[in-house]
């Protein structure tokens, strides 16, 4: 063989194991980085940036936001429901029915109620203890990452970030399984509530017909 056909073949050896430590070497994408960027992201607790990429996520929604959560405290994530449907994304959230108090609710659900986004309560479950959103039928955000304070700040917990239309579907299905045996949330108001609404009631009622004597006095 001539002796250029031996240094052509060289060449290309070499330049064939460039490329695959190149490939090798090459390090990954770092997990968390742009939520959006890839396919998926993950996120670890505490102080992993959880509850910001849900945010974004929330954010991001257009038309849709399906949530099943275990617990719901976090008023920032519940802050972020309601401006989402405010701005006219159709926003649905079942909650485990025994989890948390709900008579009367805790602060990040009476945020929702008040807001008027429907909710719902699983009790077909010893407990209903999935932690997911659905946003737009796109994208998945799910893993054992509660809707709470201490999930962000305390605890040892997992996010993940999935934007796959076909696993969406998926896990949109298994919402609507959920969604047909739950029951809508119905808020209950403490006794003293209804006594003081009573109290406004009989309190307009004597003054109307106070103005009303002095009318006929006058």
């Amino acid at each position: 063989m001539p002796v250029w056909a031996w240094w052509g073949l060289i060449s290309i050896g070499l330049f064939a194991v460039g490329w695959l430590y190149g490939r090798l070497s090459r390090p990954p994408t770092p997990a968390g980085h742009g939520p959006w960027d890839t396919s998926w992201a993950v996120y670890f607790s505490p102080n992993g940036g959880a509850t910001h990429a849900i945010i974004e996520g929330i954010r991001s929604a257009q038309q849709t936001i399906l949530v099943q959560a275990y617990l719901l405290y976090s008023t920032r994530l519940a802050g972020a429901l309601v401006r989402a449907h405010q701005r006219g994304v159709q926003v649905h959230v079942i909650l485990d029915a025994h989890a948390q108090p709900h008579h009367p609710p805790v602060q990040a659900v009476a945020l929702l109620l008040g807001a008027g986004i429907p909710i719902s309560l699983d009790a077909r479950h010893a407990w209903a203890h999935d932690k997911v959103m659905i946003l737009d039928g796109a994208i998945v955000i799910t893993g054992s990452y509660n809707w709470t304070v201490a999930a962000e700040q305390e605890n040892g917990e997992n996010l993940l970030v999935i934007r796959d239309p076909r696993l969406a579907r998926m896990y949109t299905e298994n919402w609507r399984r959920h969604a047909r045996h739950s029951t809508p949330y119905r808020a209950t108001r403490p006794w003293w509530v209804c006594l003081r609404v009573f109290w406004g009631y009989l309190t307009r009622r004597r003054r109307k017909r106070w103005d009303s004597d002095m009318g006929e006095r006058g």
